[in-house]
């Protein structure tokens, strides 16, 4: 059961991020900007928030693989 909130609320994060740089491919950067421009920014904020909530939510996983030297464990 936890393992199917836990997936939930990853998801929901994941889409409530989505929606949040939304707004970004519509605006147009002042003077020199594009919207391809502010698109390929806000892609390139998205990857870096989903890298970063993914390490997050993989922290165990993380600790466990250092710990055990990277072997698998069985």
């Amino acid at each position: 059961m936890f393992d199917l909130i836990a997936k939930f609320t990853r998801i929901f994060l994941f889409v409530a991020l989505f929606i949040v740089f939304i707004p970004g491919f519509f605006f147009q950067l002042p003077s020199s900007g594009s919207k391809l421009t502010v698109a390929a920014v806000h892609g390139v904020l998205y990857s870096l928030a989903f890298v970063i909530l993914e390490i997050i939510f993989n922290l165990k996983r993380i600790y466990l693989c250092i710990k055990s030297l990277g072997m698998a464990s069985t």
